[in-house]
């Protein structure tokens, strides 16, 4: 198993954000535009929470999930073959 699939994630947000998080955040030359841009310098996560077999929180998302899922339908090397990414998400 190799990416977040190995943390038992295959959703088609959990999938995508944890591959740019982890571990690539950590090295200097895997996003070099906003490290030469904006000169941002790689940096490790202190706490990384990603799932529990007994869930105890949930956010209400309604009011910014069309945005969520505008931003995430950029990500189209990921995304571009899902023409039902709406229902998909939202269940």
């Amino acid at each position: 198993m190799c990416g977040s699939r190995a943390f038992g994630i295959s959703n088609s947000t959990g999938d995508p954000t944890t591959r740019a998080l982890y571990p690539a955040v950590t090295n200097p030359h895997a996003y070099p535009k906003p490290r030469n841009d904006e000169g941002l310098e790689p940096w490790a996560m202190l706490w990384w929470w990603m799932s529990s077999d007994n869930p105890d929180h949930s956010d209400d998302v309604t009011a910014s999930f069309d945005m969520k899922l505008a931003a995430l339908s950029e990500y189209a090397s990921q995304v571009a073959h899902m023409l039902k990414l709406k229902s998909f998400i939202s269940g």
